[in-house]
């Protein structure tokens, strides 16, 4: 995650209540775009509670060319703030943590091994 805590704030504030005019429901669950909250941006946790989400989708507890963050729990897991984060589900792979959801590995691997 690449924002301030402001503007990340601001921004998460105006996309949720835009979405919640469109579909005229509550948005209750957030997924930071490549699974990007770490542990330099837990904050985000707080602030997506306050602006009144209940669960993320955020983490991926595993090693990531981008952002990852490998201390996390690999099962769901509740934030200081009380927000529920559900962790993107990683496999162990010859030791290795590794994601098999999103599309980072189809970036970043060979393509011998995408074709396989």
């Amino acid at each position: 995650m690449c924002q301030d805590p402001k503007t990340f704030r601001d921004e998460t504030l105006y996309s949720k209540s835009l979405l919640e005019d469109i579909v005229q429901k509550s948005i209750d669950g957030y997924r930071a775009p490549i699974f990007s909250l770490a542990k330099s941006s837990r904050w985000a946790a707080e602030i997506l509670k306050e602006l009144g989400f209940i669960y993320s989708s955020s983490v991926l507890p595993a090693p990531s060319p981008l952002f990852g963050y490998p201390e996390a729990p690999l099962h769901p897991f509740q934030w200081p703030s009380g927000l529920i984060e559900i962790p993107a589900p990683v496999a162990l792979v010859a030791g290795i943590k590794m994601s098999y959801l999103g599309g980072i590995y189809l970036r970043y691997l060979p393509p011998y091994l995408i074709k396989y």
